[in-house]
Order: C-alpha cells, then structure tokens, then sequence
C-alpha cells in the first residue's frame, strides 16, 4: 500500500477573470521509503499540487479526483486528523 496516493487529481482556481486549469488528473504513488523529489518549470504546478495534498491555499479551489495517505481519503479527514496524521513518523 502506497504511502501517499493521489488518483486523477484535477485542480481549478476561479477568479475574476474566470477559471484557471491549473492540474489536470495528475496520478502519483509513493510507497513506503521512497525519496521523490519533483521538478518541473515555474508554474507548471508543483506548489498547487504540494498544496492540495496539505489542503491548504483552498480559497477558490475546484478539486477533483483522489487523495489518501496510508489507505486513508484524506479529503475526508477533519482539519484535525490531517495536522496530526501527516506530521507523523511514517
């Protein structure tokens, strides 16, 4: 079982100017022990994506798709549980 999995991860921000696509169905597995570093240009994504998984910078955030840690959907998580859970000892 992956440490970290997100499953189709779409991310949309809408603004005043209308809606930016930001992440589209993006999949991505991290299992237990793994070191990922993840590159791409500027703007391509990376913080959105870092973001999305914390659940924060959520103001005007359109989100789809699947995130779970340890087995867990963690956009079911209370504020909480993601604190707790994703500063621990994994």
């Amino acid at each position: 079982m992956p440490v970290l999995d997100i499953e189709g991860l779409t991310v949309n921000f809408v603004t005043k100017m209308g809606i930016h696509h930001v992440l589209k169905n993006v999949n991505l597995q991290i299992e237990r022990g793994e070191i990922v570093g993840l590159i791409g240009e500027s703007g391509c994504g990376k913080s959105t994506l870092a973001m999305s998984v914390l659940d924060i910078n959520t103001r005007n955030r359109q989100m789809s798709g699947k995130i779970s840690f340890m087995g867990e959907d963690i956009q079911k998580f209370s504020r909480e549980k993601k604190c707790g859970s994703l500063g621990a000892d994994t």
